[in-house]
């Protein structure tokens, strides 16, 4: 789907405007602060009270959460979209800013139903239900290149701004129709708030909402500096780029995100983590290795295939992603335990290293090499925080510091 996806846009548009489109997006990103944490926290606080059996305490926690983020986040909309026009010359060629001031509006209005929808459909993580929550996410997707495709022909550029919100809706009305009926829910809107549970979950949030912070700090932040330093085609490819290599990511992450219910539960239960952590981290290895290795082999010929052509802006952006996110990978095993037990700490410690590595790095080497030393900057932070947190957590472990408290 997502080389279906970009080989249109590239006959459609052309890779200047998919630059453009990434931009406008890259800025839409730090709307996503507006979740402050809840969409990582709902997974753990559900999973806690579902092995409990407080069943309408898992009720009131799902709707305080899709409210606090609803009005939160509407606040933010409304702060980013007066804003933003004033920052978006800086980083795109005046002969485009009409046609992202055009998009900014349907990229911010998706980006806030997106997130009220990954809050919402994240329930099923914490059910232990990760099946239903990646054929949604995977049905949805497919929907959204449909979209795309349907309202670029018919539209142009705008097309992908038109798709992009009704795709985001949909996400989120059928989301919160799935958990109602596995929650069995009567009220038809997720509407309720409850200060005790609220203050509770933005506890633990906290760190979640700094990590989140930490890794807009990244992507983003790498396409503005690209479009600062580079050109909207390098943009473009790096977009492209990192797509492909994310899509690999999240098959391994996705099916991974399962054993934060069952390490939250054997938290709960006093239970050893050491086991589960090793036997994730041995199926991680492996899988990114094959998988990863795969994808270095064909990266010339997912050029000639995609693109049309070699294009060596592309392999060698693709090169870059995907040893970092390799390692960025396997540290999941580390990662994922730490969210499970709460230790959300060291998760952030880590995403606040690769985010001051990412703009430090960024704008030096992006001054000096331009697109090229953006993307190496953005291979080394990853690869420099994803290694902390695995040695981090692995000294924790021969410390024999305690886990399970």
């Amino acid at each position: 789907s997502l080389f279906v996806l970009y080989k249109i846009l590239l006959i459609e548009i052309g890779i200047e405007l998919i630059g453009i489109w990434s931009i406008v997006m890259a800025f839409s990103a730090f709307l996503r602060t507006g979740d402050f944490g809840f969409a990582g926290s709902i997974v753990k606080f559900v999973s806690e009270n579902v092995t409990k059996g407080k069943v309408e305490k898992v009720n009131d926690i799902v709707k305080t959460s899709i409210t606090s983020v609803s009005v939160l986040l509407g606040f933010l909309l409304v702060i980013f979209y007066l804003s933003i026009p004033f920052f978006l010359p800086h980083f795109i060629s005046e002969k485009y800013i009409t046609q992202a001031l055009d998009l900014l509006p349907y990229s911010i209005i998706s980006v806030w139903f997106a997130i009220l929808s990954t809050l919402t459909i994240f329930v099923f993580d914490g059910l232990n239900r990760v099946d239903i929550r990646s054929s949604f996410l995977l049905i949805f997707n497919l929907i959204l290149v449909g979209l795309s495709i349907i309202f670029v022909y018919k539209y142009g550029f705008i097309g992908l701004g038109y798709a992009q919100v009704l795709h985001a809706f949909l996400q989120l009305i059928i989301a919160w129709f799935l958990v109602r009926k596995h929650l069995k829910i009567n009220s038809i809107l997720p509407f309720t708030w409850n200060y005790k549970l609220f203050k509770e979950m933005l506890s633990y949030s906290v760190n979640l909402q700094m990590s989140s912070l930490m890794s807009i700090m990244l992507e983003p932040v790498s396409k503005l500096l690209l479009g600062y330093f580079g050109t909207m085609s390098s943009v473009g490819y790096f977009e492209m780029a990192n797509r492909l290599v994310m899509q690999i990511r999240n098959v391994v992450i996705n099916a991974n995100q399962a054993v934060v219910p069952m390490i939250s539960k054997a938290h709960t239960e006093n239970e050893s983590l050491k086991k589960t952590y090793s036997i994730t981290l041995k199926i991680l290895f492996l899988v990114s290795l094959c998988f990863y290795s795969i994808t270095a082999i064909l990266t010339s010929f997912i050029s000639e295939l995609w693109i049309g052509h070699y294009e060596k802006d592309f392999v060698y952006f693709t090169y870059i992603i995907l040893f970092s996110l390799a390692i960025n990978t396997i540290s999941g095993a580390a990662y994922f335990t730490n969210m499970a037990t709460g230790d959300v700490k060291y998760n952030t410690i880590s995403q606040i290293i690769i985010a001051v590595v990412n703009v430090v790095l960024g704008i030096i080497l992006g001054y000096m090499y331009k697109d090229y030393g953006i993307t190496l900057a953005y291979g080394i932070s990853i690869t420099i925080g994803s290694l902390w947190v695995i040695y981090n957590f692995r000294s924790r472990l021969i410390t024999k510091e305690n886990y399970v408290k």
